[in-house]
C-alpha cells in the first residue's frame, strides 16, 4: 500500500518496460514491448522493415493479457509473425 501512496503522490509516471530482443521474421523485425496492466502484460511490439532505403515502422498493439511478460513477449512474437504472413508489407500503408 504504501509504493501506492507514494506513486500517488509523486504524481510520477511507471516507467515503460525495456523492450525485449528483436527477432527477425521474412524480413520484417518485431521488438516485442509488452507492457505492464491491470489485467497482466499487454501484447505490443514495433513491426519495422526497411523499404525503398526507408525505415518503416508499424505499432503492433493488441487487446490480449497474458500474466507474465515472457509469456507476452512469446504471445506477441506469435502474433505478430502471423499479420505479417497475413498482411506483409500493407502494414506500413499511409492511413
Amino acid at each position: 500500500m504504501f509504493e501506492f501512496l507514494r506513486k500517488l503522490v509523486s504524481g510520477a509516471p511507471e516507467a515503460a518496460p525495456a523492450a525485449a530482443d528483436p527477432v527477425t521474421y521474412n524480413g520484417f523485425q518485431i521488438v516485442p514491448t509488452p507492457r505492464k496492466s491491470d489485467a497482466g502484460w499487454r501484447v505490443q511490439a514495433i513491426i519495422s522493415k526497411e523499404l525503398e532505403g526507408e525505415m518503416k515502422t508499424h505499432e503492433f498493439i493488441r487487446a490480449d493479457t497474458i500474466g507474465d511478460r515472457d509469456g507476452a513477449i512469446e504471445m506477441t512474437i506469435s502474433k505478430a509473425k502471423r499479420t505479417i504472413d497475413e498482411q506483409g508489407e500493407r502494414l506500413f500503408r499511409d492511413k
